[in-house]
C-alpha cells in the first residue's frame, strides 16, 4: 500500500460482504491460506456447504467457519430471509 499504510482489512488481504449471494461449487483460487465466513442476518436453511469432506454447516448469526477455500469446494443453500456473510 501507499506510504507502508496497513490495509483496512489486516490482517487479511481483503474482505467482501455477501448479501442475498447464493454460489454455485467452486474453489476461491486467489485466496492463499484460510477463508473466515461470518454469516449474518436471519435465515432458514442456507447451509455452507463443503463438498470434498462432505460436511454440511448449518451456520447462524453467531457462529464463524475457518477453512481453506482454496482447496475445498464449497458453496451454500438455498435460503429464506436475511442472509448475508462476511468473508
Amino acid at each position: 500500500l501507499p506510504l507502508n499504510q496497513r490495509s483496512e482489512a489486516y490482517p487479511f488481504s481483503g474482505y467482501v460482504l455477501n448479501i442475498s449471494v447464493s454460489t454455485r461449487g467452486h474453489r476461491d483460487k486467489g485466496d492463499l491460506e484460510f477463508c473466515v465466513v461470518f454469516p449474518l442476518g436471519e435465515w432458514t436453511g442456507g447451509g455452507l456447504d463443503l463438498f470434498e469432506p462432505s460436511f454440511l454447516f448449518r451456520l447462524h448469526s453467531t457462529d464463524a467457519i475457518i477453512f481453506p477455500s482454496c482447496d475445498i469446494t464449497h458453496f451454500n443453500q438455498d435460503f429464506k430471509g436475511i442472509h448475508m456473510s462476511l468473508v
